[in-house]
């Protein structure tokens, strides 16, 4: 019964960080849970800089390359989740192939994590005082709405469990 518990555990955490992945390089409209710092929501937040054309052309080119190094690592993830499938359709799950698969998940997640990072610093370098001020404004003002927001879910949650 642990191990199956532990299973289905594994597999929601590998598919959260497959598809935690997948909109980190998605982004967009719609888009839920993109509003981190590094996160896709980022470009709404850009659009408020005023970039000027040569920071635009960065902009672009480092969301380019980000994409493309996304879509190169769906191979990896698509084994992935198909080596953790193999593993709990078995009666007795390997517990250390699982957590195999999960540490190689997050620790490609952590690369392109820190990968965004470091593009977003060459963008960052290029930023006027104003800009650098417009960005703190607006990050702060993400933040404030992520607290709202679940400020109002965890008052949900208190009245559903009266």
């Amino acid at each position: 019964m642990r191990n199956k518990i532990f299973g289905a555990l594994a597999l929601s955490t590998l598919a959260a960080l497959s598809l935690g992945g997948a909109a980190l390089a998605k982004g967009g409209p719609g888009h839920h849970g993109g509003k981190g710092i590094f996160g896709p929501g980022m470009h709404h937040v850009l659009a408020e800089l005023d970039l000027s054309e040569e920071q635009q052309a960065l902009a672009k080119e480092l969301r380019d390359e980000a994409r493309a190094n996304h879509e190169s690592e769906r191979a990896e993830r698509e084994q992935a989740m198909d080596s953790a499938l193999t593993e709990l359709a078995k009666a007795e799950p390997d517990s250390a192939a699982l957590h195999a698969i999960v540490d190689q998940q997050l620790a490609t997640m952590s690369t392109r994590m820190h990968d965004g990072v470091d593009a977003f610093l060459t963008l960052h370098a290029t930023f006027t005082e104003a800009q650098r001020a417009t960005l703190v404004s607006e990050l702060e003002d993400r933040r404030d709405e992520a607290l709202e927001r679940r400020d109002e879910f965890d008052q949900r949650r208190a009245k559903q469990a009266e």
